[in-house]
């Protein structure tokens, strides 16, 4: 989702887009960022995750916990 890309730093969603959509090697990945391979894997396990915790976050918002009886 758009929504959720826009809220990663711009380095995570710079890495996102060039590995996922773009479909750039982690190495390519690393060089057009300026930064060694491994720092790209961090990055991205970064961003992953912070996706992660957004989709769950809009999943939780839909659906809603469970209704309460009050009374």
């Amino acid at each position: 989702s758009p929504y959720l890309l826009e809220n990663l730093n711009p380095e995570q969603r710079a890495a996102v887009t060039l590995f996922h959509f773009e479909g750039l090697s982690g190495r390519e990945c690393a060089l057009v960022l300026g930064v060694g391979e491994k720092a790209f894997e961090s990055l991205l396990i970064r961003a992953r995750t912070a996706l992660k915790h957004g989709v769950e976050a809009v999943a939780i918002g839909i659906h809603g916990p469970e209704p309460t009886m009050s009374s």
